[in-house]
């Protein structure tokens, strides 16, 4: 927000104008905000409201700057390349002709600054829509959310994979063992094979954090009433997340268990020669975009179908329902909706050649899947290794840097920064594919980065997924008593999840559950 309001004000030349602009509408926005964080629960329930009139606000300016509706405007345009960074204006741009250079790098990019404004309130839009729809949900906070913390154990049921059960031999009216019968199949050796919703051991006791106030806290609180009220701030409630062959997105698009179990099986047979063919295709794919070595020409752009079988192999073994959680964060959608719009205005530049789209289409799935999608992946192996395995992020943060100053500084040669034209109300604009790929892809870029850092910095916490925090105003009084009773709940959740509960078939669910379970921190 801050920098749209920069932007802005520099079309009004920092006049009146901007100062207005910067001393109402964008402390407006923090406090806004920073709803979660009042005292006062009308305040809180009011929030919402003021979520509604901030979108309408924020899409009003965008449509009236671009439109040119605003008076005594000037079109600021950032001008950069071998030369260093200048600023102009969109009329100077219009009655300059610029000649074409062979020498490398010497290439000149506009960044036009309404432009820049106009992008980043629509991502203000975007946020606070979102903070409105969090907002609906009664106690809960739209802001204060923290990353889930993964935890594999409990409980687990068969149902997701073929188990051997012992063909019936009298009806006796009892309620069936799973674990008898499955001992009886194999001394007898009278085997069938199916998927049953049965119960085997468990994996592994699942510990949750206790629930109680640290030092500093405990001492904030001695010095109010029993009768003073306090904001008590608590994870939602945790959730478990069923995983297995039936949960997976082949499956998914399949329908066949045994099919499912045999590609996931076979894929992961191959992952580090598929993992080996990505990286070796990688490289060389940029070398031919380039036409700088001669016996690696441009047609072998196409071995960029070399990097589908490992993306492909990630996202057959992605968690379904995970997906779902997934999708539902704005740091899902705003990372992947700028990774398409770049991807398209690159194609622009190519003029949609089919190996560079094909390269485009590939390079943005594969971001999808290994980055946007990680948390998806429910492997055991992936969870428990938190954080060790970085090293194929970095290397693909690496390869997009390269690709991005490549394409911005004309070293493609079948690149061009061609030039797109537009009216809205009084504005005659002009989009330039390159600028606006550059613009567009540092959202995806920084977005690797955040989810590199997470990675190394809080191990084992999801980076997309996020929960929620619950909002309790009560008397101090109380406070002791909510404690434990949430730390009682979370204790008989554990114990149901490791297997501790003795579970009737009849609770057994169609489905079954699994040994997954996202956990808030």
């Amino acid at each position: 927000m801050l920098m749209a309001s920069l932007c802005l004000s520099a079309s009004f030349g920092f006049d009146e104008r901007a100062a207005a602009f910067l001393l109402v509408p964008f402390p407006a926005f923090l406090l806004i905000g920073l709803g979660d964080a009042t005292m006062d629960e009308t305040d809180f329930k009011l929030r919402q409201g003021a979520y509604l009139f901030k979108v309408g606000f924020v899409i009003a300016v965008i449509i009236m700057d671009l439109g040119h509706v605003f008076k005594d405007t000037e079109s600021t345009v950032l001008g950069w390349g071998a030369d260093g960074l200048w600023l102009t204006t969109a009329e100077a741009i219009a009655n300059t002709t610029f000649s074409a250079s062979d020498a490398p790098w010497d290439v000149t990019r506009h960044t036009y600054i309404r432009s820049v404004a106009a992008t980043r309130f629509a991502f203000c839009a975007v946020y606070l829509f979102t903070e409105y729809r969090r907002s609906t949900i009664v106690g809960e906070c739209s802001l204060l959310r923290n990353s889930a913390r993964r935890t594999v154990g409990g409980a687990k049921f068969t149902l997701d994979q073929p188990s051997v059960r012992a063909a019936p031999e009298k009806d006796t009216g009892a309620l069936p063992d799973p674990a008898r019968d499955l001992a009886s199949s194999r001394r007898k050796g009278r085997q069938t094979l199916s998927h049953a919703d049965s119960l085997v051991e468990d994996t592994e006791k699942i510990v949750f954090d206790e629930i109680a106030l640290d030092e500093a806290y405990e001492t904030a609180i001695k010095a109010l009433d029993r009768d003073d009220e306090v904001v008590v701030l608590m994870p939602a409630k945790e959730f478990v997340i069923p995983h297995g062959p039936k949960r997976t997105v082949l499956y998914w698009l399949c329908r066949d268990v045994g099919m499912t179990m045999k590609i996931n099986g076979f894929l992961e047979g191959v992952k580090a020669f598929c993992s080996n063919l990505a990286l070796f295709s990688g490289p060389l794919t940029l070398v031919a975009m380039t036409e700088t070595v001669e016996w690696v020409p441009y047609e072998l752009t196409w071995f960029a179908i070399l990097w589908l079988p490992d993306p492909l192999r990630r996202l057959f073994k992605l968690n379904t329902e995970a997906i779902t959680l997934i999708i539902r964060e704005v740091d899902f959608w705003v990372p992947f909706v700028t990774l398409c719009l770049a991807v398209i205005s690159a194609s622009a530049s190519f003029e949609h050649d089919g190996a560079a789209v094909q390269f485009l289409i590939i390079f943005a799935f594969t971001f999808t899947v290994n980055t946007l999608l990680a948390d998806a992946d429910l492997a055991v192996r992936k969870i428990r290794s938190k954080g060790s395995g970085v090293f194929p992020y970095v290397t693909w943060l690496l390869g997009m840097a390269a690709f991005i100053i490549l394409l911005t500084f004309g070293h493609f040669p079948r690149s061009k920064n061609h030039k797109y034209h537009f009216q809205l109300i009084r504005n005659h604009g002009t989009v330039e594919v390159v600028s606006t790929f550059t613009r567009l892809v540092f959202t995806p870029l920084l977005f690797l980065c955040k989810f590199i850092v997470k990675i190394l910095v809080y191990k084992g916490r999801t980076v997309v997924i996020k929960m929620p925090l619950v909002r309790h105003v009560i008397p101090k009084r109380k406070l002791r008593a909510l404690l434990s009773k949430r730390q009682e709940g979370r204790s008989e959740f554990s114990r149901l999840l490791s297997g501790s509960l003795r579970l009737s078939p009849s609770s057994i669910a169609e489905e079954g559950t699994s040994e997954v379970a996202p956990v808030p921190n």
